[in-house]
């Protein structure tokens, strides 16, 4: 459908420029570790003390829209310039907007919004605070205009003392100045992005490719195609968007399975659908060749200034719906960018999307995700307070989510299941300390989860035997709006109290055509019986199951302390190994970068466990030696020049599972343990 996330998101993102003349001021950016100059948008940052700069393209591996950045690294703050060309829209509705957006992605609040002035020209500071992925985070944005465009100052860190002290806010915004200008002339995106895949698609060479809903972009020269997890940030429910270089011209595909019978009454739905969540009826609707198909787009003009397209198409059992944004002060040169658009759009065939589904599905599975009590990573999700784990079934593609994604489906959902090639979703719930039969929990979970008044139960618990333990299978179709869904209820029960509902829903035929992927997903739950533990620790030895790694001390008798580091939190461990002028820091850290950052991490790394060091290291650079091995992974080896002393640092990095991993040995005499004896320590877990 269209979203839960994206029509705020993307009603902000797109208000966007007219198409730019052909005059050619100077528009680069200038970056030192003492300031930043951006002649494209007429500012300058310089760094406050003990702050770091990001270039544009540094601070964009971090937040997407950024055009620069800094970082406090000891303390886990960030902040990021933002820019949006906004000619018609006013300020306090960017800021409602801006919240709207903020709220959507957090699971937080509002804390204070002031008016205040800000370089001579009226701004809002807005003090949010909220939690993502169990992180305490704290926000402080700073909006004002400028020659047509709206800057944003967002300032970001863990919820604790710097970050609620507004002498951290106040040194980043007083450290930004204006350029003079009598206009903002703006400049081509630096988009960082690696060849990467996903669930069901990849990206090699900038070119996009779906094996669900068969879609392709290739993007020409000055178009960018965007997935993961800055798409998500945008519309949770889109597949991937294509967005314009310079202009704020968004293209973004949301597609879904629907069988044949309903696509005639399906599209009528999404257009409807479409009305209500964007509160404008189409003005109009013209016709547009798309992949040689004749497609209806709908059009709209919304309340912030911005026009909007939206289509509807069909390609092998999926209904694709085409959304595009852009300003109305962009006009015909819109609309031609938007025939530009449409024409970096194709689809695969049976028999190449059934190829690449393969090459997929034989692959890694990059999905992960961690929280305090859950890990997803090599296609194992892991619930250590209810002890249960589910295994993604190997012959269909599966999603999983997790956290503040999960709880926009239901409060109590311990994470939501997607089976995007069917259609399906199945939210997982649990409980414990109940001593309820597993037929009366089953029947509770249907009326509790899926409602009294609107299911119709179709079929009667019966048993599946799954893993030598007994499952209660039922079949149910509810009312959901205007559309009726089909369900099926599944629910497992330990002697102990333990119960685990998975609850399949999906329009009526996808279940019945997926309903072997459904059933092979409940095949894949184990309800265990003995404590699932996230962490363990013996005499020299530290297993995480979370963040899959065992570490063992090169003797027995080596210290093993964990640094506390606000920046990662929750999200990953420092451990360190030994003291006095022998000393290892070891540390796990789920990574949502993009391939290829590993340099760029290692230095935030280093810089944030500075002060674990001795004191000869803290400013020692690193120089490149090579590759080595890490029980069968390769990592990448840096070493420093010796000391004064004669002892030298040394640090091995690499990406695993999703985990950012990195061992840092330092030796302030040249004596001590062995980088291979460390590494010979380093084992992983699945």
């Amino acid at each position: 459908m269209l979203g839960r996330h994206g029509l705020t998101i993307l009603a902000l993102l797109s208000l966007g420029a007219a198409v730019p003349s052909q005059a050619a001021p100077r528009t680069d950016q200038e970056v030192t570790r003492t300031g930043i100059t951006d002649h494209g948008y007429l500012f300058e940052l310089r760094a406050p003390a003990g702050w770091q700069l990001l270039g544009e393209s540094e601070a964009r591996r971090l937040s997407p829209d950024a055009m620069c950045g800094a970082t406090l690294l000891r303390s886990g703050i960030w902040a990021f310039l933002i820019t949006e060309s906004t000619s018609e829209v006013e300020l306090s509705d960017m800021r409602d907007l801006v919240i709207a957006n903020m709220l959507d992605r957090l699971d937080g609040r509002v804390e204070q919004t002031d008016e205040i002035e800000f370089l001579g020209r009226p701004a809002f500071r807005v003090h949010l605070v909220g939690e993502v992925d169990g992180v305490k985070l704290r926000f402080v944005n700073t909006l004002f205009q400028h020659r047509s465009y709206t800057y944003q100052i967002v300032c970001a860190g863990p919820d604790l003392a710097p970050m609620r002290d507004p002498r951290t806010t106040a040194a980043i915004c007083d450290a930004f100045t204006l350029l003079p200008g009598d206009a903002v002339p703006g400049r081509d995106r630096a988009w960082v992005r690696s060849d990467t895949t996903g669930i069901g698609w990849r990206l090699t060479g900038g070119r996009y490719e779906s094996a669900l809903s068969g879609v392709v972009i290739e993007p020409r020269e000055g178009w960018h195609v965007e997935i993961g997890d800055a798409l998500a940030a945008m519309n949770a429910d889109a597949e991937v968007a294509l967005l314009h270089g310079r202009v704020e011209f968004y293209l973004m595909i949301v597609s879904e399975p629907v069988a044949a019978a309903d696509r005639n009454g399906f599209e009528p739905l999404l257009r409807e659908s479409c009305t209500v969540g964007l509160g404008a009826a189409p003005s109009g609707s013209f016709t547009r060749p798309v992949a040689g198909r004749d497609v209806r787009f709908d059009i709209r003009t919304l309340d912030v200034g911005a026009e909007h397209v939206h289509g509807v198409m069909h390609h092998e059992g999926f209904v694709v719906q085409i959304q595009c944004w852009w300003t109305a002060a962009a006009g015909d040169g819109a609309l031609q960018l938007l025939d530009e658009a449409l024409a970096q759009l194709s689809f695969l065939d049976g028999e190449r999307k059934a190829r690449l589904a393969r090459e997929l599905l034989d692959g890694q599975d990059h999905e992960s995700g961690l929280l305090a009590d859950r890990a997803l990573r090599n296609g194992l999700f892991r619930d250590y307070r209810y002890d249960f784990r589910w295994r993604k079934p190997r012959d269909t593609f599966w999603r999983v989510r997790l956290g503040q994604d999960a709880r926009a489906f239901d409060e109590q959902a311990r994470a939501v299941l997607e089976a995007p090639a069917h259609g399906i979703e199945a939210l997982v719930f649990a409980e414990q300390g109940s001593d309820v039969a597993p037929l009366h929990y089953h029947r509770a979970t249907l009326a509790d989860y899926v409602g009294r008044d609107s299911v119709t139960l179709l079929q009667k618990p019966r048993t599946r035997s799954v893993g030598g333990r007994q499952v209660l299978l039922s079949s149910f179709s509810v009312d959901r709006g205007d559309i009726r869904m089909g369900g099926l209820l599944a629910t497992a029960s330990q002697p102990d109290g333990r119960h685990v509902a998975m609850v399949f829903m999906a329009l009526p035929q996808n279940l019945r055509d997926g309903r072997d992927a459904a059933l092979a997903a409940v095949d894949s739950l184990e309800l265990l019986d003995f404590d699932l533990e996230p962490s363990q620790r013996a005499a020299g030895v530290i297993r995480d199951d979370r963040l899959g790694f065992e570490l063992r001390a090169p003797s027995q008798t080596d210290a093993m302390e964990e640094q506390s580091i606000p920046a990662f939190e929750s999200q990953g461990r420092v451990i360190r190994i030994g003291g006095g002028p022998h000393v290892a820091l070891f540390t796990a850290v789920r990574s949502n970068m993009q391939s290829g950052q590993s340099e760029w991490f290692e230095r935030v790394l280093h810089e944030n466990m500075a002060r674990s060091l001795p004191r000869e290291f803290r400013s020692v650079g690193l120089q490149e030696v090579g590759e080595v091995t890490v029980d069968g992974r390769t990592g990448r080896h840096r070493r420093g020049a010796p000391s004064r002393s004669g002892g030298r640092i040394e640090t091995v990095t690499l990406e695993h599972d999703g985990t950012f991993f990195a061992l840092v040995v330092a030796h302030a005499n040249g004596r001590g343990p062995t980088l291979e004896q460390y590494l010979a320590g380093i084992r992983w877990v699945e």
